[in-house]
């Protein structure tokens, strides 16, 4: 198995669990966009902005905890899935495609 096999892998193991987050995200993003840009009134821009951010909230806890595979950080042991680990790819194919996808989540989010 190549690296580009694993990557597409874990990345479709990913789309499954989060979509319905990354979704609802981007719904409550969209909404946000056009309320601000149909209020005339600034500070109810505001309040639309801040509102959206603490709906986007639990959005960005619930991506976290999907693409570290726990969400629990204090612990010593791995949160990668023991069922993962047998795929015959290296481990930086395994790694980097986590690594990947939360960084993009994240900054795809922050803008």
């Amino acid at each position: 198995m190549n690296a580009r096999a694993a990557m597409i892998g874990i990345g479709y193991h990913f789309w499954l669990r989060s979509r319905w987050a990354l979704l609802g995200a981007l719904v409550v993003i969209v909404a946000q966009v056009a309320a601000v840009h149909l209020l005339h009134w600034p500070v109810l821009r505001n309040f639309v902005v801040v509102g959206g951010l603490y709906l986007l909230g639990p959005a960005v806890v619930y991506l976290v905890g999907v693409l570290t595979f726990s969400g629990d950080m204090s612990t010593t042991e791995s949160g990668y899935p023991r069922h993962m680990m047998v795929l015959p790819a290296a481990s930086g194919a395994m790694a980097l495609t986590p690594m990947l996808l939360g960084a993009g989540c994240l900054a795809a989010l922050w803008l």
